[in-house]
């Protein structure tokens, strides 16, 4: 029981920057098109080469780092650029530029780090007899809490305000980097059955 939660309750700390990663881009350069379209289109294009460079660069550390200090690393640095957001929230300084900048340094994070380990790791740390049933718990747990995220985003960054809607986020990341440096295993180079060895050695010494 204790395997299958732990997917669950990692893709219920990775929902939020899943979801950030997909609706702050957009919704910002919505945001920036209301001053600036040229800039936002200038944004748009920006953006999504950073998220393909540093996706190409995932395919080159994953097997080379190991899964778990690249999750580690991502979560921390999404942390600190959501925490920039805060601040230049709070400052004054929430404008062109300046986000554009940090929005390409969260999402070279996310492109690098979280968002292929995440569908790398899950499937690997699943019992071999379950795994294609398991898999659905924190596939529709991710996606379900994905929707409401992206769905309230707007509402909550309008009406609550940018600097408390990045803090949470914030925390949220920074809660990732904590639940995958005390529970998540690292299976890089392990096979399968290695990794269920290593669950059940686990499970024997809790016992």
């Amino acid at each position: 029981m204790f395997r299958i939660a732990l997917p669950m309750e990692g893709a219920s700390c990775w929902k939020w920057s899943r979801s950030a990663s997909a609706t702050l881009p957009t919704f910002l350069i919505a945001w920036l098109a209301t001053a600036d379209s040229h800039f936002a289109l200038f944004s748009t294009f920006v953006i999504g080469l950073t998220n393909v460079l540093f996706t190409l660069v995932s395919f080159w550390v994953i097997d080379r780092h190991g899964r778990k200090p690249l999750y580690i690393v991502g979560s921390l640095g999404m942390t600190v650029v959501l925490v920039l957001l805060v601040l230049a929230s709070a400052l004054g300084r929430f404008a062109g530029m300046t986000v554009l900048v940090l929005i390409m340094a969260y999402m070279s994070f996310f492109a690098a780090c979280i968002g292929p380990v995440f569908w790398t790791l899950v499937p690997e740390i699943f019992p071999n007899r379950v795994r294609g049933t398991a898999m659905t718990i924190p596939v529709l747990t991710q996606w379900a809490a994905n929707a409401v995220a992206v769905l309230f985003f707007p509402l909550a960054f309008n009406r609550i305000g940018k600097a408390e809607t990045f803090a949470f986020l914030a925390v949220m990341a920074l809660a990732q980097a904590v639940f995958t440096w005390r529970f998540v295993p690292e299976t890089k180079n392990r096979t399968l059955e290695e990794i269920e060895e290593q669950w059940n050695d686990i499970l024997m010494v809790k016992r």
